[in-house]
């Protein structure tokens, strides 16, 4: 898993659960079981908002995580779609076990949940701009390596 620049389209789920594979030992929960999966952008567990989901257990130490299949990405987005970054946010919700289920309708719960949601995203580029060496124009659209 030694590469010059991240993956941007992952070509097999077997190429997803090698990266994933690599990223666990780094982020410390080798010890998780953790399915990877390729999903059409519009199947339910995305449902059209998302670029990836983890559905984790955290007493059993068991996660799946899907990652929307490259191709089915709406072609419009205002930024770079580097689908290793959307891996590492993903497996970042296990390491910090952040999940939506413990919020509730209010003003107040929804405020934490997206104000983590996006430390999260955060971590997760920064991981990857270091593991790279890239700078910060890496995820702006129309940046090249």
């Amino acid at each position: 898993m030694d590469k010059e620049k991240p993956v941007i389209r992952f070509n097999s789920e077997n190429e997803l659960a090698r990266c994933g594979h690599w990223w666990e030992k780094k982020l410390g929960i080798s010890d998780w079981i953790i399915e990877y999966r390729i999903v059409h952008f519009y199947e339910s567990c995305l449902n059209g908002r998302y670029m990836g989901m983890c559905d984790f257990d955290s007493v059993n130490r068991v996660a799946f995580i899907y990652l929307a299949n490259y191709p089915t990405l709406p072609q419009n987005s205002p930024f770079k779609v580097v689908m290793e970054n959307t891996l590492v946010h993903e497996l970042l919700h296990i390491v910090y076990l952040l999940d939506a289920s413990g919020t509730d309708a209010s003003y107040e719960s929804r405020y934490l949940y997206d104000h983590e949601h996006t430390k999260l995203e955060k971590m997760a580029r920064t991981l990857i701009k270091v593991r790279y060496n890239l700078d910060d124009n890496f995820f702006r659209k129309g940046s090249v390596l």
